[in-house]
């Protein structure tokens, strides 16, 4: 069939050559035309949506009014209850693996057409969600992977390491690179070929190598105790995860998928460091690089905390992404108040203001927050989180030419129909809009 024909094409001594080879800077462009300076890039990333909720007029109007679209499989239908989880932990898969290739094939082709025939639509990218650290309980490929047991990580004492919806991953292992690419990668290509899906977005591609110093996998049953791993074996397994997801990227251009990666940490290695990771992260950045496939960096959390915090990503990383490797990001920012904590200080305004500081072709924004409405598990990313800002309907036209720097954390930017400034030091931000004139404000 067409796996095998494939995994014969694209063996890893072959890929070496396109990792290893020459830097060349990515283009990063998908199968659809960037629309993102005529009206404001906007999108869309469900999850605790279901099928019957998909078929709702009101709700894929709103979605298609987005220009990226991405579910997740995360319906509140169908969370496992901790009984089933140990059932399948035990051996016991019976009605439990959930074969959601067919459930997103199903939501995303209602959502093409949908966009297809409605005027004003605005959605062009349609992008799946796939797990990158675990064998996540929700796919069909899940299935091989816990029937191959070699192929997930495990402690000192011979126990699989279980995250709460899916045993992790051994990148490391033998074999595991070509199993991947034939149960998990083209599953993705399948549900392309069959739906409207065009992207695929990967949650965690380095969430095993940036664990030091955090400790073990967060919600695991494997304890730092047990793993007896140093930072540079982390490295390791993080650097065989990124050649996996280089090797992906080839493949997913190939069959007409753009892959967005999700990143938990600064890429920048001064920046990282600076910030009390390890910067793994650049030594994963450089081997998708040399794939020269297109992809995107998805920011969780951006511009959470603002200037200095951990999880605040600041505009300097993102610019040496972009300049460096060129590649664009794809920002999901939360507003104040979101987190349990409300520990997320930063406005809409403000992390807008600082996605336009950095916007290139192809990147992508969205804000989502917890709405008292909202219900289920994940609730930042559920269809009742994302809402409708003002900042959105403002067509600010193509950037003038690159940010400037004023000082440190201080940035400016001039568009065809806006000016720009944000100060990551002070949290402000100010959007002046020119015709019609109109300005947005955070903390000024």
């Amino acid at each position: 069939g067409n796996r095998k024909r494939y995994h014969y094409m694209m063996s890893s001594t072959f890929l070496l050559f396109a990792w290893w080879g020459p830097m060349v800077t990515m283009a990063a462009i998908p199968l659809w035309e960037y629309k993102g300076y005529d009206s404001f890039p906007a999108m869309f990333f469900g999850g605790n949506v279901t099928a019957p909720g998909m078929n709702s007029e009101p709700q894929l109007r709103f979605d298609t009014r987005h220009q990226l679209v991405g579910l997740a499989t995360f319906g509140d239908e169908g969370m496992k209850k901790p009984e089933q989880l140990a059932a399948a932990a035990a051996g016991n898969r019976t009605g439990y693996i959930t074969p959601a290739e067919d459930w997103q094939a199903a939501n995303f082709r209602s959502l093409e057409r949908y966009a297809k025939a409605t005027p004003g639509a605005k959605a062009q990218g349609f992008f799946a969600y796939r797990q990158a650290m675990y064998a996540l309980y929700y796919f069909n490929s899940t299935n091989y992977f816990l029937d191959n047991p070699s192929l997930l990580w495990h402690d000192d004492q011979n126990r699989i390491c279980w995250y709460p919806y899916g045993a992790l991953f051994n990148f490391s292992a033998p074999g595991f690179e070509d199993a991947f690419m034939e149960h998990v990668i083209e599953e993705i290509c399948d549900e392309a070929a069959t739906s409207g899906v065009n992207a695929a977005f990967f949650d965690g591609v380095d969430g095993l190598g940036i664990m030091p110093p955090r400790g073990a996998p967060f919600g695991t049953n494997c304890s730092m105790d047990h793993l007896n791993m140093s930072q540079q074996d982390f490295l390791d397994l993080m650097t065989a995860q990124a050649k996996v997801f280089a090797r992906a990227a080839v493949r997913l251009n190939a069959c007409g998928v753009w892959p967005m990666y999700s990143f938990g940490s600064a890429i920048d290695e001064s920046i990282s460091k600076s910030r009390g990771y390890p910067a793994a992260e650049t030594v994963a950045l450089d081997i998708l690089a040399h794939s020269n496939a297109t992809w995107s960096r998805y920011y969780e959390y951006w511009q959470v905390g603002a200037w200095g915090v951990g999880c605040g990503y600041s505009i300097d990383n993102a610019l040496v992404e972009s300049q460096k490797y060129g590649v664009p990001l794809t920002a999901h920012a939360y507003p104040a108040g979101s987190g349990s904590g409300g520990e997320f200080n930063t406005s809409v305004t403000y992390s807008v203001a600082a996605f336009l500081i950095v916007q290139s072709d192809y990147s992508y924004y969205a804000v989502s927050s917890v709405q008292p409405s909202c219900e289920g598990l994940a609730r930042q990313w559920s269809d009742c989180g994302y809402l409708w800002h003002d900042e959105y309907d403002v067509k600010y036209g193509k950037p003038l030419g690159a940010a400037k720097q004023i000082s440190k954390g201080v940035w400016t930017r001039e568009f065809q129909n806006a000016i720009v400034m944000v100060d990551e030091v002070r949290s402000t931000a100010n959007i002046t809009v020119l015709n019609p004139p109109r300005q947005f404000l955070h903390g000024l």
